[in-house]
């Protein structure tokens, strides 16, 4: 019982972190459209995403 209760914790932080890097494209994406001059670095781009998972 415990194990399966590990094996949905991790099976949930796979699915988070893949919703994270799908929403950290999207953030780049739409902030790169918006200012197509000025890059994002990786760091803008996570924290981004960081505050639209929060939300």
């Amino acid at each position: 019982m415990e194990h399966h209760h590990i094996g949905k914790v991790s099976a949930l932080s796979v699915m988070t972190s893949s919703v994270k890097v799908n929403i950290s494209s999207e953030v780049q994406s739409y902030l790169s459209k918006r200012a197509p001059k000025r890059r994002l670095t990786v760091n803008e781009s996570n924290s981004a995403a960081q505050a639209v998972v929060d939300s």
